[in-house]
């Protein structure tokens, strides 16, 4: 049995994931953190001031991290001290707070991914491939998002920007879209345009389960989705 916390559980994300937790057999949740006073599958929800004394008094595998910025690295901290690994979906990180997560990494075990969709991370996959042939050509990138989303671009454009050399993401916040993105590749008399559009935000919660199950198992060091799935 793999047991499990969830930092941010009161949030859209980590109230999917605690959810899907109390679902599989082999997993358990038995800590819960936000900001926000309430419950989720039967556990309290602590406040994250709280963390260390909780997590000092429980046993705890892994802990499942959908929170923002501030409250990521300090929960990090905390499980880098109890030697927890790491599952870290948060987004919207300064150099600063990555520097911080590398270093914990060096005690603890850590996926961190700005997006847990098999999907994605294949679509992150392609694009390299296509950078092999269509550096030279224009490129966009495109990404659109609910009006709650904080973050712009999001950390997911920020990886395709990274993977193909761009500057900078066209980002809209409309309505309650989960997460789009469109790469445009465009040449002489022809284009290539690759989309993900996620329908539904259990295509991260899935990928975040199966990154807590593979982490749980690997020694000190800072990993990624490709990692997991072994692209």
């Amino acid at each position: 049995m793999i047991r499990v916390a969830v930092n941010g559980a009161l949030g859209r994300m980590g109230r999917l994931v605690a959810e899907r937790i109390q679902e599989e057999e082999d997993l358990e949740l038995v800590a819960a953190f936000d900001v926000l006073e309430g419950e989720v599958c039967g556990v309290r929800v602590s406040n994250p001031s709280e963390a260390k004394d909780v997590l000092y008094t429980s046993a705890v595998d892994v802990i499942v991290d959908f929170s923002v910025p501030e409250a990521s690295r300090k929960m990090t901290k905390i499980a880098s001290e109890k030697r927890i690994a790491m599952v870290i979906g948060t987004t919207g990180f300064s150099e600063e707070d990555l520097r911080e997560i590398k270093r914990c990494s060096e005690n603890i075990p850590i996926v961190l991914s700005p997006n847990f969709a098999l999907g994605v991370n294949v679509f992150w996959h392609l694009i390299e491939e296509l950078e092999k042939y269509l550096e030279s050509w224009d490129k966009a990138v495109l990404e659109i998002h609910h009006k709650h989303k904080k973050d712009a671009p999001s950390g997911t454009a920020k990886k395709i920007l990274e993977i193909a050399g761009i500057s900078e993401a066209h980002s809209l916040r409309i309505g309650d879209i989960v997460g789009d993105h469109i790469v445009i590749y465009a040449g002489e008399g022809e284009r290539i345009e690759i989309v993900h559009r996620a329908q539904s935000r259990m295509a991260f919660v899935s990928g975040a389960l199966k990154a807590l199950r593979w982490i749980v198992a690997k020694p000190p060091g800072l990993y990624d989705m490709r990692d997991v799935l072994g692209l």
